[in-house]
Formats: C-alpha cells, sequence, structure tokens
C-alpha cells in the first residue's frame, strides 16, 4: 500500500511539473496563438488564451490531491510504525 502511494506521489509530482513547464511556455506566446490540448484521447485546437485557464486549473487539481496523498502517506507510515513496535 506503501510503496504504491509512493509510485502515485511521484507520478503526480511529475505531472504537476510538467504542467508548469507548459504554462511556462504558453505565457510566453501570444494569446490568438494555435494551442492544441488533449482530451480525452482526442487532439483539441485551441488558442492560448484558452487552454492557460484549463492547464491551471488541472494543475491545481493535481496539487490538491498530491498534497491529500502526502498526509496520507504521513499517516499510514506512523500507523505502520505503531504497529512494528
Amino acid at each position: 500500500m506503501i510503496q504504491g502511494a509512493e509510485t502515485k506521489l511521484v507520478q503526480l509530482t511529475n505531472e504537476s511539473s510538467e504542467h508548469g513547464r507548459v504554462l511556462d511556455s504558453l505565457k510566453a506566446v501570444p494569446g490568438d496563438r494555435k494551442a492544441f490540448r488533449l482530451i480525452g484521447g482526442v487532439l483539441v485546437e485551441r488558442t492560448a488564451a484558452e487552454v492557460i485557464p484549463a492547464v491551471e486549473s488541472n494543475r491545481a487539481h493535481i496539487d490538491e490531491a498530491v498534497e491529500t496523498l502526502r498526509k496520507t502517506l504521513v499517516e499510514k507510515r506512523a500507523r505502520f510504525i505503531a504497529l512494528q513496535v
């Protein structure tokens, strides 16, 4: 359980970093420039101005999940240590 949660934590942290890099790239381009976003396996053409809020929202949700998972891991580790004693 703990190892799987740690793996998921690393994956989500990497995904958040990737969203950050995308945001940095998009903020450097004009808002009317074409941008492509993968939604449910379909590549959709939008403008950079339309994509930025969606990416920011997704990153916020990922960061919330990371924080929740970190708290859960701390609790699980504490329980595990208590059971070992």
